[in-house]
């Protein structure tokens, strides 16, 4: 995918997702989906390892499971 950056440069951007689910197999299972169609994903399975993700790898997008059952993201805003 190539997108304009603010200045009007243009660069390839990976389609990258980030899966946010305490349930393991839940976020695996959508793992294994993304990867069939070469989409790379990660998986967090809390809210320390989903922010450390988002700061290493800057996801395109970023799959929360709402009622994650974890304290750490209590006060992060997760949209801009």
């Amino acid at each position: 995918m190539i997108m304009a950056t603010p200045t009007g440069a243009r660069e390839m951007i990976s389609p990258t997702v980030l899966v946010v689910d305490d349930e393991l197999g839940a976020a695996e299972a959508i793992q294994d989906l993304l990867a069939v169609r070469g989409v790379p994903c990660w998986v967090a399975a809390d809210g320390l390892r989903a922010i450390e993700l988002v700061n290493t790898h800057r996801p395109r997008t970023i799959l929360l499971d709402v009622a994650l059952h974890d304290t750490t993201l209590d006060d992060w805003k997760w949209s801009g």
